[in-house]
């Protein structure tokens, strides 16, 4: 066999952090001011914060008390530095926007429906405009886009593309 190209990498023992329950989903985003990356987890009964350490242990910050399906997250308020939370459930979306004062990783702010559905089952967001994180989210009807309002951290119901059995697998600003 030929010599190795690398130095073999390995990497260490597993983390674990407790959520309260099995994850079903899982969102990175920054909650705090920091650069380090934070990590929001659906559970069937709550949704969790967990902020990092950036050597690989995370500290829960805060529980939602509001179950999720699917989680997206970015600055959707675009009012600074914290990002902010879109949950769904089979029924509804939320968006739950971050205050960028008092404690990191805290939504103290009321959840701020998006629209309500059927069966939805994913959702996922993606700059197709001119810089703000839009969403797509699945249903038993199709795949429902919601444009960003940008500063207002709401959306507005565009096209459903594809129908109930349709997914979309990658979606972008091409341009």
């Amino acid at each position: 066999a030929p010599p190795a190209c690398t130095t073999a990498t390995s990497f260490g023992g597993d983390v674990t952090s407790a959520v309260g329950g099995t994850g079903v989903a899982l969102a990175i985003g920054r909650f705090d001011q920091g650069v380090v990356n934070d990590v929001a987890v659906a559970i069937t009964t709550d949704t969790v914060i967990l902020l990092g350490d950036n050597l690989g242990g995370f500290t829960v910050s805060q529980q939602l008390t509001q179950p999720a399906i699917a989680v997206v997250t970015d600055d959707f308020d675009l009012t600074g530095t914290r990002d902010d939370l879109v949950l769904i459930t089979a029924t509804s979306a939320v968006v739950r926007p971050q205050k960028e004062t008092g404690g990191a990783g805290v939504f103290t702010d009321p959840a701020q429906p998006i629209d309500t559905f059927t069966n939805a089952d994913a959702a996922f967001g993606s700059q197709f405009g001119i810089g703000f994180t839009d969403l797509v989210i699945h249903d038993d009807t199709g795949n429902s886009t919601y444009a960003s309002l940008a500063a207002s951290g709401t959306f507005s119901k565009s096209t459903t593309i594809g129908a109930g059995g349709d997914r979309v697998v990658v979606a972008g600003n091409i341009d």
